[in-house]
């Protein structure tokens, strides 16, 4: 059998380098930490519970011990943070302390985490739709992994933001309560699609219909172009005959039926004038529509002109189609 031998100041050596790991916090920390918990207690009697978790916090950062855990779990059950008072309550529980005061402590951890657990709310989302995208889910702000079931939350109001491509964004504003179990159900619109106009003319233009409702636009405005014009000669005839005019020369007595007659005229060319347009439009947006698809959209549109000719003892129109 081989015998291995450690020289004096090699042992020695190793011993001071595991001295460092095997100890605790030094006399001057716990002393600190012992002062932190004091002023953590006054701030609890005072009824600061946000001073006296960050000071419960402190101590127990400088020296770890269940009472410190427990003291800094309670003020946070107070201010309503639940979920970051469950983690410190499941650290104590994790402990494994030695003085009595301590193990009493822990075991007040695990009575009031039993205690707890039932009064943190649950959030569960449920996509309605669409059911073939991914959905992207938040809680204000934060991104929400659906798969995971329930989201354990502190009562309070949240925002709930849900995307998905295709469709528009949808956003609910929820209050949720102590040990409520809240369940929402996202259904989100689809957004239309952008058409390019390329793909607007592969796919056969846009829609005719307007086409239709400029051409019934416009023979209306033809219409009342030919009645008041109609009126409009039959006026002129009456006041020629009635009135023995030469030419374009009437005797002044005429002048009320004249003015009748190229009011009549104005009319019909509005009337015309109107119709014409409309026509013409109706005629461009059947062609862009591609319902036309047999003729060559170039060059298809004419020109349209039209020009009234009244005189006190005639009325006409002449212009280009």
């Amino acid at each position: 059998m081989k015998l291995f031998h450690v020289s004096l100041p090699i042992a020695t050596a190793l011993s001071l380098c595991a001295l460092p790991a095997l100890a605790g916090p030094s006399r001057e920390q716990r002393q600190q930490a012992h002062r932190m918990y004091q002023q953590a207690k006054k701030h609890r009697r005072a009824g600061d519970h946000d001073d006296a978790a960050e000071a419960f916090q402190r101590a127990d950062d400088l020296n770890p011990a269940p009472s410190y855990k427990l003291g800094h779990a309670q003020m946070l059950i107070e201010l309503g943070h639940l979920i970051k008072a469950t983690a410190a309550l499941e650290a104590c529980v994790e402990t494994a302390p030695r003085q009595r005061a301590e193990k009493r402590a822990r075991n007040e951890c695990a009575a009031l985490i039993d205690d707890l657990l039932p009064r943190i709310p649950t959030l569960d989302v449920e996509i309605a739709s669409p059911t073939d995208r991914t959905v992207s889910v938040t809680v204000d702000g934060e991104d929400v992994a659906l798969d995971d079931g329930p989201l354990s939350l502190d009562p309070g109001s949240y925002e709930i933001e849900a995307s998905a491509e295709g469709h528009h964004d949808w956003r609910e504003e929820v209050e949720i309560t102590e040990g409520e179990e809240l369940s929402i159900g996202i259904a989100m619109r689809p957004a239309p699609v952008a058409v390019s106009p390329e793909d607007e003319r592969s796919a056969g233009g846009i829609s005719p219909v307007p086409a239709y409702l400029f051409w019934g636009l416009g023979t209306a405005g033809v219409g009342v172009g030919i009645g008041f014009g109609i009126a409009a000669i039959d006026a002129t005839h009456v006041v020629r005959s009635d009135y023995g005019c030469e030419g374009d020369t009437c005797p002044p007595r005429a002048a009320e039926d004249i003015n009748t007659a190229q009011t009549d005229g104005n009319v019909a060319t509005a009337g015309f004038v109107i119709g014409a347009s409309c026509l013409a439009t109706g005629t461009i947006l059947y062609i862009v529509s591609g319902e036309d698809d047999g003729e060559d959209d170039e060059g298809d549109v004419a020109g349209v002109r039209v020009e009234p000719i009244v005189a006190p003892t005639y009325f006409g129109l002449q212009g280009s189609f």
